[in-house]
């Protein structure tokens, strides 16, 4: 899911993506400020409930659970993470009323 998520977004996971086999790994990764991760929301909610992490809502085709793509709410987040997260965030937004307005007519 996520290798589609980042070929969809034109991005090579080969380089910088790391598969973890327990959740408690990437959450960790994602507090201590190391990585982003595409979570499914129940596995991050006591975090969002905290106020230890943000989350964006991702488009259901990659994954049929809602999945958020979590990060550090208090931790700088370079030009370049940001611009990653505008653009995720533009895209699905765009693609969210372009389906609605479709629906409507």
């Amino acid at each position: 899911m996520f290798e589609r998520f980042l070929s969809d977004q034109g991005l090579n996971s080969h380089s910088s993506s790391y598969e973890f086999s327990s959740l408690e790994a990437i959450k960790q990764c994602v507090l201590c400020g190391l990585r982003i991760a595409l979570v499914h929301k129940i596995t991050v909610i006591q975090e969002l409930e905290q106020h230890r992490l943000k989350a964006r809502p991702i488009d259901k085709k990659y994954g049929y659970i809602s999945t958020y793509l979590a990060y550090r709410k208090d931790k700088w987040i370079s030009p370049l993470m940001n611009y990653f997260i505008e653009e995720v965030n533009m895209h699905f937004f765009k693609k969210s009323h372009e389906v609605l307005r479709k629906l409507q007519h």
